[in-house]
């Protein structure tokens, strides 16, 4: 019984013996080949273990990180993988149930180059690079938050590089009553840093857009706020371009300013001045020319293309001023022009004229009320100084 319990051994260790020398002479021959470990077997470096219809789970207790991988080449420390061509299969997954942690955090501690944290790549023709999804219903969620310390960098950037099409630099959805689709919080107080930046290389793509889908409420698309008195909520530079376009039905309010101004801002010998916009108790659109008695009389045509942006069929202003001693009076207003008369003794004398009138689409508006602003703390000096 000892005997054959002997013989037993020997050939497993001999086998076991022949097995290994086989692997190290395969991996002598094949140093880069990967060996397959079976489902159930350690993870080890340089195999790959098949885990079947079983994950790997790997647990740690004590304070620290859970698994660390170094890479010290130019390759990825870690990289996750689905092979399904269907589905929505996750590369890597990251979870976590403290209130202060993090799912996945990508840190980057180079303080120079072009260093990323995380990189998002998709090559589906409508896959997400990133995609950032605050579930919880309620609280102030945050769908992808992103920070940067350096003077210089730039909390969440998002690039669309595609040359042709409506790409989208960064596109964050939240669920959340008070949560934000997407936050860029560049903390760092001096510098010129960058909470969110969007660059689209597309010809009629947008670096950032805001859509409100709401149908109904005071949504909007985007806002922007400034906590220093000499900051701007919102600024448009340009260097070549234009400046801003605001495109809305007729009938609706193109801007608004509560409680400021809206200024043009020229040059002058003494440094650039503010010069301000007149403002009237209705939509009116003006025109200015000069006219020239005859025997004391002219007749002024309003301009055709100037005529097609009034309100049809509605009265205008004219306002005249003699260049000579003569008294001048309106007469005749058609809807192509008027008459000029005078009294005096320079019935030739040059004159000039301002004609207002109503924009089309807005010929009853007058003096309409704003009440979503009524709780704007910036009206709330001027609403106390008119009250009776």
């Amino acid at each position: 019984m000892i005997a054959s319990t002997e013989r037993a051994t020997r050939r497993g260790f001999l086998a076991g013996l022949a097995g290994g020398i086989a692997a190290f002479t395969a991996a002598l021959m094949h140093p880069g080949a990967v060996v397959e470990a079976a489902a159930g077997d350690p993870v080890k470096a340089g195999r790959t273990t098949v885990a079947g219809a079983a994950s790997t789970v790997l647990t740690t207790s004590a304070a620290g990180d859970g698994l660390r991988v170094a890479q010290v080449g130019t390759g990825a420390a870690v990289v996750g993988q689905t092979t399904i061509g269907t589905g929505e299969s996750i590369g890597v997954k990251g979870m976590t149930k403290s209130t202060a942690g993090f799912g996945v955090q990508g840190l980057a501690t180079a303080t120079s180059g072009l260093t990323r944290g995380v990189a998002g790549i998709a090559d589906s023709t409508g896959g997400q690079g990133v995609l950032g999804w605050a579930k919880a219903v309620t609280g102030v969620t945050v769908g992808v938050l992103g920070l940067s310390g350096s003077p210089n960098g730039q909390g969440v950037q998002g690039r669309a590089t595609a040359s042709s099409g409506g790409t989208l630099g960064m596109f964050g959805i939240a669920d959340s009553t008070s949560g934000q689709g997407v936050q860029g919080w560049a903390k760092a107080t001096t510098g010129a840093t960058v909470g969110v930046y969007g660059v689209v290389d597309s010809t009629t793509g947008k670096g950032v857009r805001g859509w409100a889908r709401a149908t109904t409420g005071e949504c909007v698309a985007v806002s922007g706020q400034v906590d220093s008195p000499a900051g701007w909520a919102g600024k448009f530079t340009s260097e070549v371009g234009n400046g801003v376009y605001i495109s809305v039905p007729a009938g609706k309010a193109g801007l608004n300013v509560a409680a400021g101004t809206k200024n043009a801002v020229v040059a002058t010998s003494d440094g650039a001045r503010l010069l301000y916009a007149e403002e009237a108790t209705e939509v009116l659109f003006c025109d200015y020319g000069f006219g020239r008695l005859v025997d004391g009389e002219a007749e002024v045509a309003i301009d055709p293309v100037f005529r097609e942006t009034l309100e049809a069929g509605q009265r205008y202003h004219v306002f005249v001023q003699p260049y000579g001693e003569a008294e001048l009076w309106v007469t005749d207003r058609r809807p192509d022009g008027f008459t000029v008369r005078s009294r005096g003794p320079e019935r030739g004398s040059e004159f000039s004229y301002r004609i207002v009138a109503r924009r089309a689409g807005y010929g009853d508006t007058r003096l309409e009320r704003a009440p979503w602003a009524d709780s704007d703390v910036n009206l709330a000096g001027v609403r106390e100084a008119v009250s009776p």
